[in-house]
């Protein structure tokens, strides 16, 4: 009788805490599509080669041995935060992707002032 008591009541607390929203986006300010419209994809790419060709035999295969292998590198890379590798290293994916913005233009008179204090999301 305790271990179902013990169960009612865990199951009522975790019932009580909020969920964590691990995906969404913005929709306040809304953002500016340079297609017009919103388009899923990616604006560019870095070169899986940028330090030369990894041996898998040290650092392992899959995504386990890229992390690996950018893990070792990293320190001797001469950046400051993976911003700037980015900024210094993307290969565009076409000449309509901004390089600052991806798919998606910066307008001053849209989006230059955020909300102060909260910004509306919507998760899926």
């Amino acid at each position: 009788m305790n271990v179902l008591a013990l169960l009612a009541t865990g199951a009522a607390v975790l019932s009580s805490v909020p969920s964590v929203l691990g995906h969404g986006y913005i929709v306040d300010p809304a953002a500016q599509w340079a297609a017009g419209y919103p388009v899923n994809g990616y604006g560019s790419t870095v070169d899986n080669e940028i330090w030369g060709v990894f041996d898998n035999s040290v650092y392992g295969y899959g995504v386990e041995g890229t992390l690996a292998f950018f893990k070792a590198e990293w320190p001797n890379s001469g950046y400051d935060s993976l911003g700037a590798f980015i900024a210094a290293n993307q290969e565009l994916y076409s000449s309509d992707t901004d390089p600052d913005c991806g798919l998606t233009i910066y307008d001053d008179a849209e989006r230059s002032a955020l909300p102060a204090s909260t910004l509306t999301y919507s998760g899926f």
